[in-house]
Order: C-alpha cells, then sequence, then structure tokens
C-alpha cells in the first residue's frame, strides 16, 4: 500500500487516498486506487475502490520500485465534495493518463471520469497534485512527457513539464491547460 494525500470535510470525515500493489515483490500486476474514509475519529473505515491501473511501466534503473506507478491526489471543497486526481493506464506497463474524478455522497460514489490531460495519447501522464475550496474551485497539476525523450539522456525525466488546469465548478469545465 502506497498512501498519497488526504483530507478531513466540515464534519470532521477524513479521507485517505492510496494505491494496492500485489504482494509479489514487483509491479507486474493491477493497481487498486482506493480511498478510504472514517467517520467516528478514525475508530472504524470503509473503503472505497475508486480505479483499477494496468501494471506501471518501467522507467529504468534510474527510478524506483512503482515510480510510474499509478497514484492519487485527493481534496475536499468547501460544500464537502470529495475529488480524486490520478494517473492510472489501462492495460500492463501501457502508459498513464491523468484522470479527475468527483464525489457528491462522501466517496460512496464517484461521478464521470475525466481525461483532464491534453497530451497526445502516448504521453506518460504522472505525479497528481490538487487543492480544492469554495464550492467547486478545484486546482490541479501534473507532469507528463509529452516534449519527448532522447534516448542519450542519462536522466529518463529530463523531458518532464508540469501542467496545471483549474475549474470552477466542480469539473464540469476546464481552463485550458498551462505549462508550469
Amino acid at each position: 500500500s502506497l498512501p498519497s494525500g488526504g483530507a478531513i470535510d466540515s464534519k470532521g470525515n477524513a479521507y485517505f487516498a492510496w494505491s494496492g500493489y500485489e504482494a509479489s515483490g514487483k509491479p507486474s500486476g493491477d493497481v487498486n486506487l482506493f480511498v478510504s474514509k472514517s467517520a467516528d475519529g478514525g475508530k472504524t473505515w470503509t473503503v472505497q475502490r475508486v480505479a483499477v491501473s494496468g501494471a506501471p511501466p518501467s522507467c529504468g534503473s534510474s527510478c524506483g520500485w512503482a515510480y510510474w506507478g499509478a497514484q492519487m491526489a485527493l481534496a475536499v471543497d468547501g460544500m464537502d465534495r470529495v475529488y480524486v486526481l490520478y494517473n492510472a493506464s489501462s492495460g500492463k506497463f501501457a502508459v498513464n493518463r491523468m484522470i479527475f474524478a468527483r464525489s457528491g455522497d462522501g466517496g460512496a460514489t464517484w461521478g464521470l471520469r475525466q481525461d483532464v490531460s491534453r497530451a497526445p495519447e502516448g504521453a506518460n501522464n504522472l505525479f497528481p497534485a490538487m487543492a480544492a475550496r469554495g464550492d467547486g474551485d478545484v486546482r490541479i497539476a501534473w507532469q507528463d512527457d509529452r516534449n519527448g525523450f532522447d534516448a542519450g539522456d542519462d536522466d529518463p525525466g529530463a523531458r518532464w513539464n508540469t501542467y496545471h488546469r483549474l475549474t470552477t465548478d466542480g469539473g464540469t469545465t476546464w481552463s485550458p491547460e498551462v505549462q508550469l
């Protein structure tokens, strides 16, 4: 299990996002993306699987175990809507896309998933970050390699850039991407 973010809503409910890998010692199977919730100060927890990703692609000998694996950021706005931003792939060792989803019922169900990256298909999207406030004001950021990778580079992250988008209506509409 790899934890990746948490938040508390106005009622005191605690939420944590995490990725669950199989216990094989290597990231070669599906990755489950979960949100855990406690409504009683951490005495008991419910767990909701939000998504499943394929096993992560390798980033060579310079990266650690599951470095490019599925990860999830979590935030809660002022209206107690819960948001997740995660990278996931559609198959084993495939590239990841950046996906956004929201829950209006405390994480019990999740709305339509949206691919929020404008990178072309084939670009790997990773390292989600997010903050939320007010009534649907959500800011997201991630990194992707849409600008290509030079196989002669010693650093596989040499071509990665950070992108940002925002929504003021909980994800119904989004601003254009901004490269940071």
